[in-house]
């Protein structure tokens, strides 16, 4: 007899980027998984320019409003799902899920908290909050029947601070590949890297800015930024009034967030993408851009400590360059090299390989499928 479908609710304030939007419908196609997201709002409404008024009432959302809603669903409405799948948006919603559940909880955990908050600047490290967030988080990763972590990184790093988990798994976040299928590196005269995404606390756009104004930019590339996040309108203005002759030329382009077909198009464009990891962060935060610049065929340009999972990752695939952050003579010398036809041709032929043989939502749908079924069906009561 074939098993009915495991109801799963999705919890996350942020419905998340289009990138986990497809991969939940890849569970769904599975046919073994019935997948409702209850966020708080969708990701344009997340990353839209806003005042200051406007940012505060997102994060009253995000961190109050949203998360009473959710203790309200636990208690009331939670008999009409078989597994809960929290995800840290905010940071402390799986705690509230793994409390108020009783249905086996599957934790997502994007980013690592409060370590994130202390690299940001806004918790001190050692102080009572901060310890206090750190038992919280933890024990959540803990009592979850399953926790997914989307680097080995993040994985190891909860485990030293008592998040270990049984089933504590790795789950990359993914990247749509229909978009880029048929379309594999092609050969290109003028190299335009882009930088698409959001540019928040834990990104390093400093070393960019360091490089312009030391070196330049390489005669024969094209720089673009669409991006938004809390670092965005500072690195875009300190462009705009230091560097305002490339901005002139075309060769430095400052634009808006796209929508997905325009995102699509540029990416398919550009043949190296840019990631900015700011120094420690290789442990807290993973740049889930990564996999749709391999996934796009891009040659990735990284900015990220050398032991970072994300620099261990091109050096042993040969599909980009890795550079340390603060080192503006690296990142101008990695332009350099990428102008050569020969080595961009080999970096993006090989991340182009290495996104579509490993990291596409496609599937990442299934294992995610196998996840859920599993900690559904196990008879193990995870409540703590």
């Amino acid at each position: 007899m074939t098993k009915a479908p495991v109801r799963t609710v999705v919890l996350s304030a942020h419905a998340g980027g289009q990138q986990w939007l497809r991969t939940l419908e890849a569970m769904a196609l599975t046919g073994r998984v019935e997948i409702r997201s209850c966020h708080g709002f969708d990701d344009r409404t997340y990353r839209k320019p806003r005042s200051l008024a406007g940012r505060a009432l997102l994060r009253l959302r995000i961190y109050v409003l949203y998360p009473l809603w959710c203790c309200w669903f636990l208690l009331f409405a939670r008999r009409h799902y078989d597994c809960i799948l929290a995800v840290t948006s905010p940071f402390y919603l799986p705690a509230i899920a793994c409390a108020l559940g009783r249905r086996p909880v599957v934790t997502l955990q994007n980013d690592i908290y409060p370590e994130a908050l202390v690299l940001s600047g806004l918790l001190r490290r050692g102080s009572w909050p901060e310890r206090g967030l750190r038992a919280l988080c933890a024990r959540a990763a803990r009592h979850s029947a399953a926790a997914v972590f989307i680097s080995d990184a993040h994985r190891a790093h909860m485990a030293t601070c008592g998040g270990g988990n049984p089933l504590a798994c790795v789950i990359p976040v993914g990247a749509t590949g229909a978009p880029f299928a048929d379309h594999p590196p092609q050969p290109a005269g003028e190299v335009a890297v882009l930088y698409c995404g959001t540019m928040g606390l834990m990104h390093d756009p400093g070393t960019v800015l360091a490089m312009l104004s030391a070196s330049g930019l390489p005669s024969g590339s094209v720089l673009r930024f669409h991006a938004s996040g809390a670092l965005w309108a500072g690195f875009a203005r300190d462009l705009r009034q230091h560097h305002g002759a490339l901005l002139d030329s075309g060769r430095l382009v400052i634009g808006e967030p796209l929508d997905d077909v325009a995102w699509a198009e540029r990416m398919r464009s550009c043949q190296v993408g840019l990631v900015l990891q700011s120094a420690g962060a290789e442990a807290v935060v993973f740049p889930s851009k990564a996999f749709s610049i391999l996934v796009a065929g891009q040659a990735m340009l990284a900015v990220a400590g050398p032991a970072s999972e994300l620099s261990r990752l091109i050096t042993a695939h040969d599909c980009g360059w890795a550079v340390v952050p603060g080192d503006a003579a690296g990142l101008h010398a990695a332009l350099v090299q990428a102008l050569d036809p020969q080595v961009l041709a080999r970096k993006r032929t090989n991340a182009f390989a290495l996104g579509h043989q490993r990291f596409t939502v496609e599937a990442q749908g299934a294992v995610w499928a196998d996840l859920l079924e599993s900690s559904a069906h196990a008879s193990t009561d995870h409540r703590p």
